[in-house]
């Protein structure tokens, strides 16, 4: 996307009413009507033009350059300024345009926490977001395996997690629903309801976070008509990966390996069979996120 906005002439001129302004839009984020109506907003004494061929010679470029990727630039007075924003928020990124020329073309006289906080959010765009806490909800499938002699345990079901996180730290707590599985001696089903510190780091539409904590497992069995339930303490450790489509709702896939300190056999059929004190598995599923 290249876009050119030509701005009234410099130095006195610029306190006065009648600044034109003509731009020419290629691209579509940020579309051309968005970018007229932040410059309106952040220099409402300037007048736009149908285009460049309107504009006078003595009128300033401001050039806008995107390739469709998360960077973009912005060239006013021949210094270039590199902005990061998501493909998908051509409204932030028309507003940051239009911050960007209004500084440079009409300085404030004095310093105000205003201004310092606009010129903030276009210089260090993460830094102006990251203090914010998000709540984060997800939901999606999971599969996990374990190994016995003779015996392979692959219970499947899903998974509801909520999540806080501020500044990239995060607690997240979440219950998974298995359903049963054959260990030769009976069936088995194992409810984790986890408790997790999550690292997380986000650039534009990509996150990744690394999880680390306990798991509580309900571990129930069946054998005919004989039942047993018991609890352990498992820890768990996760990788993840999420991938953003909006603002505010991805998808996400993670994969999680679960130790268990102290297994205990599962009696049945006058067997004793050993549980594993290693399971992995994996999960995908949507996700949401509210600020």
């Amino acid at each position: 996307m290249l876009a050119t906005v030509l701005l009234g002439p410099a130095g006195p001129r610029l306190a006065q009413a009648g600044r034109r302004i003509a731009l020419v839009s290629t691209g579509s984020c940020p579309a051309r009507d968005t970018v007229i109506s932040a410059l309106a907003q952040a220099m409402p004494d300037a007048t736009i033009v149908a285009s460049g061929a309107d504009s006078s010679g003595d009128a300033e470029p401001v050039v806008v350059l995107s390739d469709g990727g998360a960077s973009y630039r912005a060239v006013v007075r021949g210094v270039v300024r590199t902005l990061v924003d998501a493909p998908a928020h051509c409204e932030e990124r028309a507003r940051k345009v239009a911050v960007v020329a209004a500084l440079a073309l009409e300085p404030p006289l004095v310093a105000s926490p205003q201004a310092e906080a606009l010129e903030a959010a276009v210089e260090h765009p993460a830094a102006a977001t990251s203090s914010r806490t998000a709540v984060q909800l997800e939901t999606g499938a999971v599969a996990e395996r374990a190994w016995l002699p003779g015996v392979r345990l692959a219970p499947s079901g899903g998974a509801v997690r909520v999540g806080l996180e501020r500044d990239g730290l995060g607690l997240v707590i979440g219950a998974t629903l298995l359903g049963w599985s054959d260990a030769g001696a009976g069936l088995l089903q194992r409810t984790p309801i986890d408790l997790a510190l999550q690292l997380r780091r986000r650039a534009s539409w990509l996150a990744g976070a690394v999880e680390l904590g306990p798991s509580l497992v309900v571990q129930r069995s069946k054998d005919g008509n004989d039942r047993a339930t018991r609890v352990e303490l498992d820890l768990r450790l996760s990788a993840r990966a999420e991938l953003w489509f909006r603002p505010g709702v991805g998808v996400f896939a993670a994969i999680t390996g679960t130790y268990v300190p102290n297994p205990a056999p599962l009696v049945g059929r006058g067997l004793a069979v050993p549980l594993p004190s290693w399971w992995l598995g994996g999960s995908a599923g949507l996700v949401l996120r509210i600020r």
